[in-house]
């Protein structure tokens, strides 16, 4: 009986060994990739966004700044809300609701602007 046991696992990993092989997956190259993506989008982020920032802040220019802050919290939130998702880590599910909040306060800085009402010395406004 316990010889037809351990036929039955190593019939059991075979099956899963070949089904693995038919996937033709390599989680290497996938970590790999993933990995790759973060570093490019951070890299896009950080490419694009201090030039952005560096003239908002020398123009004064806050609209462009809060639009700038904006998108990239609105989207680590969405970044760190699909990695809790996955992974149900804390600290993931801490990172988006922060970045969430930190999107809101842009948006209504950005709107506040927009529409005139802040007293911010130098860019006009009530």
């Amino acid at each position: 009986m316990s010889n037809l046991t351990e036929i039955q696992t190593i019939n059991r990993k075979e099956e899963i060994l070949e089904k693995s092989r038919q996937a033709r997956k390599d989680e290497g190259a996938e970590y790999a990739e993933y990995r790759g993506h973060k570093w490019a989008a951070n890299a896009s982020f950080i490419i694009s966004g201090v030039p952005i920032l560096i003239y908002s802040i020398l123009f004064g220019q806050l609209l462009v700044l809060l639009g700038l802050v904006g998108f990239i919290e609105a989207y680590y939130a969405c970044l760190h809300g699909m990695a809790y998702k996955l992974s149900k880590e804390n600290k993931h599910l801490f990172i988006s609701v922060i970045c969430a909040v930190l999107f809101i306060v842009c948006a209504f800085m950005f709107a506040r602007v927009a529409m005139g009402l802040t007293a911010i010395p130098g860019l006009g406004g009530a």
